[in-house]
């Protein structure tokens, strides 16, 4: 999912602007704000528009990783020692996948950190 995708998705939802968008945490409220000034409204940071697809990419590539191999959330967070709230928020673009946890969700998905951090598919 892109960030587009993603805003796209909460206004769908109608999420931003109200009060159930104001109780998240404010690191996510503060990505979706991200997602809206860089990838939606044209922001002009290029630097940070990157960084932010790039956090969404790798997200997606360790769901599909996942979902691939038919393991839930859960399943993955006992095999590895991360929480399945840490999974879910990486695979949702809030948490940044660094190398040593890339290195370990990598190892019980299949694959190499390098694959779950590499931005181009080929």
């Amino acid at each position: 999912m892109t960030g587009q995708e993603l805003y796209e998705r909460l206004l769908e939802l109608e999420l931003v602007g109200t009060p159930e968008f104001e109780a998240l945490s404010p690191a996510k409220r503060a990505l979706y704000d991200l997602v809206a000034n860089e990838l939606c409204q044209g922001g002009t940071d290029p630097k940070l528009r990157a960084g932010l697809q790039r956090q969404l990419d790798i997200g997606v590539r360790v769901r599909e990783r996942r979902e691939r191999l038919g393991v839930t959330q859960t399943q993955l967070a006992k095999v590895t020692g991360v929480s399945a709230t840490s999974i879910s928020n990486i695979e949702n673009g809030y948490s940044r996948l660094g190398p040593k946890r890339a290195a370990t969700l990598a190892v019980a998905l299949g694959c190499s950190g390098e694959d779950l951090l590499n931005v181009t598919d080929g």
